[in-house]
């Protein structure tokens, strides 16, 4: 793979993220999209990945799942937004 258009965008199921993951596949990269149900991505790129970015554990796993499928990756868009309601 050519690292220079290969990117990683984790929550791209959300709004942002899956228009971001349309928008650089739209433009010739190749997108690993990264989030927890990644059936939901598959319409967008063949390379969607499960995880979770409230446990370490499956950020890891889905970061070394990534690098052994597309090797280097140019772009990361990486966010961990969550709340708990008080």
């Amino acid at each position: 793979m050519n690292s220079s258009k290969t990117a990683m965008i984790w929550g791209a199921n959300g709004g942002i993220g899956r228009g971001l993951v349309q928008h650089l596949v739209a433009h010739d990269w190749t997108v690993a999209a990264i989030n927890r149900q990644p059936e939901k991505t598959s319409d967008l790129t063949p390379h969607s990945f499960a995880a979770d970015v409230t446990n370490d554990l499956a950020v890891q796993s889905a970061i070394i799942d990534t690098h052994y499928a597309l090797g280097e990756i140019a772009l990361w868009v990486y966010r961990k937004l969550y709340y708990a309601q008080i």
